[in-house]
């Protein structure tokens, strides 16, 4: 258990320090709107993401244990998603200003890990990885979600504190 433990800590930091758009929005909310404004969305980030994966690992990775090509699918699917995302960040052209510009709220946050696609790669890449323990799958599963967001408070505070020290608000 404790080695199967160590696997999904690492897991858990690659995939919160790795390029995807929690860690994007954090970044610019924080330039944007500076580190106390931000605050909502990162715990909603922080909140949110771990919900999704014991859910998420729950029931998908159930699912996928009857039907093998829908890990296949999900991680294509992610894959295209992240390479058009990124292709769209280096060509997009900045919008003009707007006053009514906000941070994201924290359940507005929450809510974008439903939409986020790295999310259900990550989430159900973390349920693949829970051990079969047969009736004490809730308790793995619930145990990646708190290693989540045990990881996930410092990882993606890194980018929301040092990034909203260079705020210009």
């Amino acid at each position: 258990m404790l080695e199967w433990l160590g696997i999904i800590a690492l897991f858990s930091i690659a995939a919160c320090l790795s390029p995807g758009p929690n860690n994007i929005m954090l970044v610019l909310s924080a330039i944007n709107f500076g580190l106390k404004r931000t605050l909502p969305h990162y715990f909603g980030v922080c909140f949110g993401y771990p919900i999704k994966i014991v859910l998420i690992s729950l029931g998908i990775t159930v699912l996928a244990a009857h039907f093998p090509m829908i890990s296949f699918f999900v991680r294509l699917g992610g894959s295209l998603f992240l390479l058009l995302y990124a292709l769209n960040l280096l060509v997009s052209v900045p919008t003009s200003t707007n006053n009514q510009r906000r941070p994201l709220t924290y359940r507005e946050a929450s809510l974008f890990q439903w939409l986020n696609v790295k999310g259900w790669v990550i989430a159900f890449s973390a349920g693949s990885l829970l051990p079969d323990y047969g009736t004490e799958r809730f308790f793995a599963s619930l145990v990646v979600g708190v290693c989540f967001l045990v990881v996930s408070l410092p990882c993606y505070y890194v980018f929301v504190f040092f990034r909203g020290k260079i705020s210009t608000h």
